[in-house]
């Protein structure tokens, strides 16, 4: 199939298959990112269904009602743009978007599914921004129907003033001063003996 899209390449980490899953039949679902699309394979390796979705990333599928819940994230070259969740009820051309979630930076790289009470719960990882002060975000979402909701954000590092990645760090132990950077042109300077920044 023809497609206006470039095909993503090795420097940009992405392929044409990103995100893959499989459903309570044991039918593969596979991201498409050239194609826009979410493929269902059988078990056999027959294609079943292409469900229309922009710039799919990652998927999942519920266990219990075959929802999908798709992270799309346009692919660019350079820095990659926010994603978003969506949850899609159905297959094919006849499959209708239930909800949408936007998410923050790249929130939505790392990702899981839990079904295990009434409500599913979504798990999404990844750095809430892009650039100087890129933070460690965990999300909980609560899927209520037609709606994703985030009911929690804060449960990796409850303080957003925290330094999130240290790569070098020098001391003054005259002046009880610690320097941290992490490798980019921001310099952190922190009191050794009561930690403020």
């Amino acid at each position: 199939q023809q497609s206006p899209y470039w095909m993503p390449s090795a420097w940009d980490k992405k392929s044409a298959a990103a995100g893959i899953d499989t459903d309570q039949q044991g039918n593969v679902l596979v991201c498409n990112l050239v194609n826009h699309q979410i493929v269902e394979i059988s078990p056999a390796g027959k294609q079943l269904s292409a469900t229309p979705v922009p710039w799919p990333d990652k998927v999942m599928v519920s266990r219990k009602t075959g929802d999908l819940y798709v992270v799309s994230r346009k692919v660019s070259r350079g820095g990659l743009p926010p994603a978003t969740l969506t949850k899609i009820s159905g297959r094919g051309e006849t499959a209708k978007v239930v909800a949408p979630l936007p998410l923050e930076g790249l929130v939505g790289s790392g990702y899981t599914l839990d079904e295990s009470g009434k409500t599913p719960v979504l798990w999404l990882a990844g750095s809430r921004n892009q650039g100087e002060r890129d933070s460690t975000a965990l999300l909980r979402v609560e899927d209520r129907g037609d709606k994703l909701v985030v009911t929690g954000d804060q449960f990796l590092n409850r303080d957003p003033a925290a330094i999130s990645f240290v790569s070098y760090t020098d001391v003054d132990r005259d002046a009880e001063l610690l320097y941290v950077t992490k490798s980019g042109g921001t310099v952190w300077r922190v009191n050794g003996e009561t930690g403020d920044g």
